[in-house]
């Protein structure tokens, strides 16, 4: 779904859909995420001086979307599944998996 950053009614969604931390990106911006989250969800109106910098932060997360969920091996990419069929046991393997598993504990978030 294509998603328009001026509607605020596709904010919310495009915060769920977004591979980014809230935190993370409230700190590239220098914005508080409690504020952040009562801007996104409508509890609040974003003042004009804070607005930009909303704006902003929405373009960064609807440019990363997070990955999709595999049944077997949670949030692996597609080329990391490939890779992981491709390995046999060792210490790559387990790297590998390590790094799907806190993904797939972090809900698919990228950073």
């Amino acid at each position: 779904m294509q998603h328009d950053i001026e509607n605020t009614e596709h904010w919310p969604d495009i915060v769920r859909e977004s591979g980014i931390h809230i935190k993370t990106i409230c700190k590239e911006i220098g914005v508080n995420s409690t504020r952040f989250r009562k801007w996104v969800f409508g509890e609040v109106k974003p003042n004009k001086k804070s607005t930009p910098k909303l704006i902003e932060a929405l373009k960064k997360m609807l440019e990363v979307k997070r990955h999709p969920y595999h049944q077997s091996f949670g949030y692996a990419t597609p080329e990391e599944f490939k890779r992981l069929q491709e390995l046999k046991e060792g210490d790559e393997k387990r790297e590998l998996l390590q790094q799907i598993e806190f993904r797939t504990k972090n809900g698919g978030m990228i950073r």
